[in-house]
């Protein structure tokens, strides 16, 4: 149910392996204890991506090259938050993806 999330284990999505460890969704109202967690830092990286940007993978190979390039430390998982765009209302952007990484 959306909003609808996955993470992808750090050390698989910089060796190019996109596979999902969780799916998450922010509309669970059951979530407590164990089920939450705290990001271990403030400072992230973050992608926005629309429906009609093309092949998902395209995006996260940039986060890794874009990591690497200016030499920052992942300090969690990947996340990739999907989520419905109510502002644009074009058909071909209806749903976006916020990517995001924290770094030290």
């Amino acid at each position: 149910m959306f909003p609808v999330g996955a993470s992808i284990d750090i050390e698989r999505f910089l060796a190019g392996e996109y596979s999902y460890k969780h799916i998450f969704s922010f509309a669970d109202e059951h979530a407590k204890g164990d089920d939450i967690i705290q990001l271990p830092s403030c400072r992230a990286v973050v992608s926005v991506v629309r429906d009609s940007d093309g092949d998902i993978r395209d995006h996260y190979r940039a986060i890794a090259e874009y990591l690497k390039k200016e030499n920052l430390i992942p300090c969690s998982d990947v996340y990739s938050l999907s989520i419905v765009n109510v502002i644009d209302p074009h058909e071909e952007r209806k749903y976006l993806k916020y990517i995001f990484v924290t770094v030290k």
